[in-house]
């Protein structure tokens, strides 16, 4: 039989101004690490009213994610510096003993703009 082991990973978050307030339209880049190199497979997601953001997907990597937060709406919602974080997930837990390795989540995700005081 062939395959590739696969876990299901999910991460949700926030993009949030200095002040500690939600941006809304703000687009998250995933990007999935492998060693020291990271590349991007995944559509850019996008925070909502309230700044939040939400990714589930089923892949056959070892948990290394680099989230980047970019403010592609011009000055709707004021002007923000791209930014970025890194995040390594906890081992998958509840698999079945074959190909899939179980689950990971991380649910405390914040991320932190700074203005853009040239634009």
């Amino acid at each position: 039989m062939y395959g590739t082991p696969y876990a299901t990973y999910s991460l949700k978050g926030k993009v949030v101004d200095a002040q500690k307030q939600p941006i809304p339209d703000i687009e998250v880049k995933i990007k999935i690490g492998r060693g020291d190199v990271y590349y991007s497979q995944i559509a850019p997601l996008k925070t909502n009213a309230s700044g939040e953001f939400a990714f589930k997907e089923n892949l056959t990597i070892d948990g290394k994610f680099r989230l980047v937060a970019r403010d592609v709406d011009g000055t709707a919602n004021g002007s923000f510096k791209s930014d970025s974080i890194e995040i390594t997930m906890d081992k998958p837990s509840g698999g079945d003993g074959s190909w899939f390795q179980g689950s990971a989540s991380k649910e405390d995700i914040v991320i932190t703009l700074q203005k853009d005081e040239a634009k």
